[in-house]
């Protein structure tokens, strides 16, 4: 294995033969059918059995576990019995790896999650007192919805006796929205081909998540059954304590006997007076896979997504004692005070105009060999022509607006406005995961619900608002598994071991259109025959973020809003910030702050991570301090131990969970 810098951490790992051109068919059979596997079972796994997550994150522990599985238990064996020739080769492991990972995302929060609760609970849960049907309901499309009433109160409440599930009652919603996901998804195909040799090959980003599968895949040695990372002892010492405490932990929840090893604290619990009690809480968490990858991530990054954090809550401290507005945004997924949501959304549109203006040649060539057939400019190597991807990328755009405006039936401005700003969502939000290595991220605002801020409500439609909410609930609102990410990921491991990339894009099309497949039967399953949406043990899906929309449609009716010039300036300050920090950046090479923390501060991916990222941090700058490269290379084995550790000992509880029905949560999410 070859480690390179920690600010570059780039493992280029050599394979037992020349990487073959063409994906290999047998590594693309073996990929799809766990990917399909893993893809009907999530929903019951995450929302009946609640263990951790299949997915959840941009690091799938299903993903994870098939290069276990074949990198610990399959190749040796094969090696072994003298039967070497069918051992998986490096390039046929991180195309397993690839397959899953795109896909994994879908039966969760990348799709299905907010997907299927979306189409049936409006109709289960409007009522007289609520008044939604008149006031919004009935001035929205209903072929975007379930509407019998049978269907829909079996949804939540379960399968009477003798009943069946009645899909053809969800036929004509699914293809109105499959039209909208299918252009979607064809985005981010288009968007990650125009990306991946900006970042790959010119920015040379160091995709932190990539690199573990890939040294993983190296081939061992003539003579081993095992690659020299894997016989590392100080991995095993690191994974085999990581693996204790999880047992440990996990048998405490069978037999209460044996005593649990805290690993959460909250500060609500010691906090509780103000202005300490108004910080709306701070998790210390020890996750040992966060601080493995925090190892891998360039200090100046890491430094800032743990201090920006602590940043943001001292800037929540002084709003308490002076009386600011406190007030949370009410309709996305933040942990702040909805002025930290607007200057994170000012700073989205800035990094994502900085990151545009750092790839303009790029982009240049992009343009000249998709509209001028440029013959300078060579795409061979990308995942598609850059024609296709720049007519593709556009053609999903404008086909997105349409139906937004005709089907959906929009506003045309506000269409416009959503899909405009996704642009700014999408790349920086990808940016953030390939350069910071971020787990699973999120932005901490709503186009629609900042553009009335932005605007007012007195010229908008209010029903056509709530729908433009729901398509931005469905496609990346919880952008925690959303698939452009997952896409540049497998797109640098494939580059990286030599592997025609565009040959990897049918492959992964397909992958993904039966993994919507499945995913989506399995979703409408679950609730139908195990009591309804609203017992099972996720009611942030089924009962608390489909509500959302019309809530806060519902109030901006009631109460218009007018345009907030607080608000605003909040959004041009953040987008200020933003760009003074990168000036930084480029004039003072001492400067360490990185915009990626400021740009996540009040998201729950935060909340949840940034205390281990802080201990990471540290001990990585230990290592670095008094030890240099020597010691980074000695001690990178038990930090990628602990990653290991933590996916293998969530294989196993997943696996105990979907048996006895009890789950252990013990990845964050």
């Amino acid at each position: 294995m070859v480690v390179g810098k920690p600010s570059d951490s780039n493992v280029n790992p050599t394979t037992d033969t020349q990487a073959p051109r063409k994906v290999p068919i047998r590594s693309v059979i073996v990929g799809i059918l766990i990917a399909l596997i893993l893809c009907a079972v999530t929903p019951y796994n995450d929302y009946y059995v609640a263990a951790t997550y299949l997915a959840g994150n941009f690091f799938p522990v299903g993903a994870m576990g098939a290069v276990l599985l074949i990198v610990l238990v399959f190749n040796p064996i094969c090696i072994r019995l003298g039967l070497r020739r069918w051992a998986f080769s490096s390039v046929e492991i991180v195309t397993v790896w690839s397959i899953i990972t795109v896909v994994s995302g879908i039966p969760s929060s990348g799709l299905m999650r907010y997907l299927i609760p979306h189409m049936v609970a409006p109709h289960y849960y409007a009522n007289p007192v609520n008044g939604w049907q008149d006031r919004i309901i009935s001035h929205q499309p209903s072929r975007l919805f379930v509407t019998d009433p049978v269907a829909v109160r079996a949804f939540f409440e379960g399968l009477h006796r003798g009943e069946a599930i009645p899909w053809s009652a969800w036929l004509i919603p699914l293809c109105w929205w499959g039209i909208f996901v299918a252009l979607l998804f064809t985005s981010f195909f288009c968007l990650s081909a125009i990306l991946r040799r900006q970042w790959v090959e010119n920015e040379r980003l160091s995709f932190p998540l990539v690199q573990l599968p890939i040294a993983l895949a190296e081939a061992p040695e003539a003579g081993f059954a095992y690659n020299k990372l894997v016989r590392s002892p100080v991995l095993w010492w690191a994974l085999s304590t990581d693996v204790c405490l999880h047992t440990v932990k996990g048998l405490h929840l069978f037999f209460p006997r044996i005593p649990d090893l805290p690993m959460v604290w909250n500060s609500s619990t010691y906090l509780t007076t103000l202005p300490w009690s108004g910080l709306n809480d701070i998790m210390f968490a020890v996750y040992p896979l966060v601080i493995g990858f925090a190892f891998l991530i360039a200090s100046d990054v890491c430094l800032s997504l743990w201090l920006f954090y602590l940043i943001f809550k001292l800037q929540c401290l002084i709003g308490i004692e002076y009386n600011w507005d406190m007030s949370m945004i009410g309709v996305g997924f933040s942990m702040c005070p909805a002025f930290v949501s607007y200057e994170e959304a000012g700073g989205f549109i800035m990094m994502a105009l900085l990151l545009f203006w750092a790839m303009r040649p790029h982009l240049r060539d992009v343009w000249r060999k998709a509209v001028f057939g440029a013959v300078d400019v060579d795409d061979r190597r990308e995942p598609m022509s850059y024609r296709w991807a720049f007519f593709g990328l556009l053609g999903a755009y404008i086909g997105m607006y349409a139906w937004m405006t005709v089907v959906a039936q929009v506003e045309a401005q506000v269409a416009f406005v959503v899909l405009a700003m996704t642009i700014c969502i999408f790349l920086t939000l990808s940016w953030l995961v390939a350069q910071g290595g971020l787990l699973f991220i999120h932005h901490a605002f709503s186009t629609t619900q900042t553009l009335t801020v932005v605007e007012g409500t007195q010229g908008f439609n209010t029903p056509s608002l709530g729908t433009a909410m729901i398509v931005e609930h469905v496609g990346w609102q919880d952008a925690r598994e959303f698939m452009l990410p997952s896409l540049l990921n497998a797109q640098k491991a494939a580059s990286e071991l030599g592997q025609t990339v565009r040959a990897l894009t049918p492959v992964l099309a397909i992958s993904v259109v039966l993994a919507v497949i499945v995913s989506g039967a399995a979703s409408i399953w679950l609730p139908y025959t195990h009591g309804g949406g609203s017992s099972l043990q996720n009611r942030w899906a089924y009962v608390t973020t489909p509500q959302i929309p019309y809530e806060w449609t519902t109030s901006i009716r009631q109460s218009p809003v007018r345009m907030s010039v607080s608000h605003v300036a909040n959004m041009i300050g953040g987008a200020l910030f933003v760009l003074l920090i990168s000036l930084c950046r480029v004039r003072f090479p001492w400067f360490q702050l990185h915009p990626a923390g400021f740009l996540a501060a009040g998201t729950w991916a935060m909340y949840t991570l940034w205390f281990s990222l802080m201990i990471g941090w540290f001990l990585k700058s230990c290592v670095l301090r008094f030890g240099g490269m020597y010691l980074y290379r000695r001690f990178l084995p038990a930090f990628l131990g602990l990653i290991i550790g933590d996916c293998l000992s969530a294989i196993a509880w997943t696996i105990v969970g979907l048996i006895t029905h009890t789950g252990y949560l013990l990845l964050p999410n």
